[in-house]
């Protein structure tokens, strides 16, 4: 067994889901009589899980409709998660690699557990994965760390020996909050100046850079 894994989260990180996700808020949005977003303004809107997101979509006044809105979101997005969604270019070799050193791989994601499982299956079932968790009823969603036992079990590695990967500042706060050591990648949902802000000091600007550090950090990189 290696003595090092890696948690990846999924949405700006794997998996490009931008456009899907907005089409579905806006398709929500539009039900309940609310103006839409640009991409860009779902993107910053993304990163705290199904409920955040159209939370903060919502005008403040219309709290209220948030779970009318967000169960229109979930049908829609259920139906069409897969629409557009991709694996960044290069993720596919990046996962060839450190799965080539033995590093057991897990998923973490604030995306509702079914809409994770169908994404893994659709695009990530070439590679093994010791456990795929996504966002489940009555456990916080990240940067809490109350899904971490279970995930660290499932890779059999203490919290010190795990690396997180994440796009935003949640990831971040997850990393930090867990004792986990901190990825970052600048290809996601957040832009590097606010990473740097929120103290992300583990930057990678592309898939084989990540695979670089990875590989480096758990002593797997070429000597």
């Amino acid at each position: 067994m290696t003595d090092y894994g890696v948690l990846f989260d999924l949405d700006g990180t794997l998996a490009d889901t931008l456009v899907d996700l907005c089409v579905s808020l806006n398709h929500a949005l539009a039900l309940g009589g609310f103006p839409p977003h640009t991409d860009q303004g779902c993107r910053a809107r993304i990163g705290g899980g199904a409920r955040e997101l159209v939370r903060r979509a919502l005008p403040p006044e219309a709290e209220a409709q948030t779970d009318q809105v967000l169960e229109a979101f979930r049908v829609h997005y259920q139906a069409h998660l897969l629409d557009r969604t991709v694996l960044y270019p290069g993720i596919a070799a990046l996962l060839d690699r450190i799965s080539a050193q033995g590093l057991p791989l897990g998923l973490w994601s604030n995306k509702p557990q079914e809409m994770t499982e169908a994404i893994a299956a659709r695009l990530l079932a070439p590679w093994s994965w010791r456990i795929v968790r996504g966002h489940r009823r009555g456990v916080p969603p990240k940067p809490s760390t109350e899904a971490l036992p279970d995930l660290l079990g499932a890779l059999g590695l203490p919290a010190g020996r795990v690396a997180m990967v994440g796009d935003s500042e949640v990831d971040l706060g997850a990393a930090r909050a867990g004792g986990m050591a901190p990825f970052t990648v600048l290809w996601g949902l957040r832009d590097e100046e606010t990473l740097r802000a929120a103290g992300a000091s583990r930057l990678s600007r592309s898939p084989a850079e990540l695979a670089d550090q990875l590989l480096d950090w758990s002593g797997h990189a070429p000597r």
